[in-house]
């Protein structure tokens, strides 16, 4: 029974560094074809479709297309039919090669194993930033908003609605620690269950999900 549960204890142990390297081969290593890409466009392009007639995601641009002047934060991450149609498997491999890099990344191992081996299996297969011509454009968000509101008309059983608050870009660190609390004890106190607004909300039946 001993000698079992000690072949039990090699297996897992054994199971998690292939698992780990088989996890870094997929992100590591792509392989694209025009044949998969253009299979891959074909189903974004239909979930870009459906997404048009989801109402929740519709009011959800919506409030982002009021907030936002040019920030790409307003823009679908699916896109749309006429910038997927562009991807090609070039196109691909270049993100892949600049973006999918160990900076860019953050790997996180739990349970009985040991740091040295996971460490030796990352480098191997995680390459070191590649020096290239990427370039971090800022779009110079205005801090006011971009409209006061929003309205779409869908065939809904209730109406919809979502309130966006813009607040001024901060800093990681201690002063963005300090401002998301401070800004999620005002939202509680205007927007929470216990207040007045919610629960006009409420009996109007306006809240839904």
């Amino acid at each position: 029974r001993k000698n079992k549960w000690l072949l039990y204890i090699i297996m897992i142990f054994f199971l998690t560094y292939c698992n780990l390297k088989l996890l870094l081969n997929v992100v590591t290593v792509p392989h694209f074809t025009k044949q998969s890409v253009e299979k891959e466009k074909s189903i974004i392009n239909q979930e870009i479709r459906m997404y048009k007639d989801d109402p929740y995601w519709k009011m959800h641009f919506s409030l982002l297309e009021a907030l936002y002047y040019k920030d790409t934060i307003k823009a679908d991450p699916a896109g749309t039919e006429s910038s997927v149609a562009v991807v090609t498997p070039k196109l691909l491999y270049d993100t892949h090669r600049m973006f999918y890099t160990a900076e860019n990344m953050v790997l996180c191992v739990c349970g009985d194993i040991a740091p040295d081996e996971v460490e030796d299996i990352v480098r191997k297969y995680l390459k070191p930033l590649q020096k290239g011509d990427v370039k971090r454009v800022g779009c110079n968000e205005p801090k006011d908003i971009c409209k006061k509101r929003v309205e779409s008309f869908m065939d809904v059983a209730a109406p919809l609605f979502a309130i966006g608050i813009k607040c001024d870009d901060l800093q990681i660190g201690e002063e963005r620690i300090q401002a998301c609390a401070e800004n999620e004890i005002i939202l509680q106190l205007v927007f929470g269950k216990s207040g007045e607004f919610y629960n006009r909300c409420y009996e109007e039946g306006l809240l839904g999900d």
